[in-house]
């Protein structure tokens, strides 16, 4: 089975109203916040709005820039952002190292309270990973149900984030594509 055809089915099922919706999801993700389900809260926010895949997840909460080394992910905590950096993630050599700068008030508060910690803690991090998101979806559902409630122009911005060229995420990720 392609990648196209799991998307269609996402398709299908969002639309039969079996899976969330984006919007139910940002919802879920806001209830995870309100139960002080803060790890939940982190990995989904990350997966929601930077369209993530496991491997970026595997990451360390850390106050100290001078503790980082160039091969892992890490959220940098400062006083007013947080510098989510991802070294090791899939298209590394074709995208290099990736930085963002999360302001976000909610998330900031989540990842101050985990405190200086590993965010996952086991070796299976595709399993840790979805036992942790809504609903046990995984990172590629997820993305796919990203893709399928987005504008156009925001394919480069998922392309960019994810690390993901346009082609394949057109080629791979299209509910356009869906018959």
């Amino acid at each position: 089975e392609s990648q196209q055809e799991r998307t269609c089915e996402i398709k299908t099922k969002i639309e039969e109203g079996t899976l969330k919706t984006v919007d139910e999801l940002k919802t879920a993700l806001n209830k995870l916040y309100d139960d002080g389900e803060y790890k939940k809260y982190i990995i989904n926010y990350l997966l929601l709005n930077f369209h993530t895949r496991n491997q970026d997840l595997d990451l360390i909460i850390t106050k100290t820039k001078r503790n980082m080394d160039d091969t892992k992910n890490y959220l940098l905590v400062r006083k007013s952002k947080i510098e989510f950096i991802r070294n090791n993630y899939k298209t590394k050599e074709l995208y290099g190292t990736k930085e963002y700068t999360i302001t976000d008030k909610k998330f900031m508060y989540a990842v101050n309270k985990l405190g200086e910690t590993k965010l996952l803690h086991t070796n299976n991090v595709s399993r840790e990973v979805s036992n942790n998101t809504i609903d046990k979806l995984t990172e590629s559902e997820i993305n796919k149900i990203m893709m399928y409630s987005l504008p156009a122009n925001a394919i480069e911005h998922i392309s960019d984030s994810r690390g993901t060229s346009v082609k394949t995420l057109l080629d791979s990720y299209n509910p356009n594509r869906c018959k």
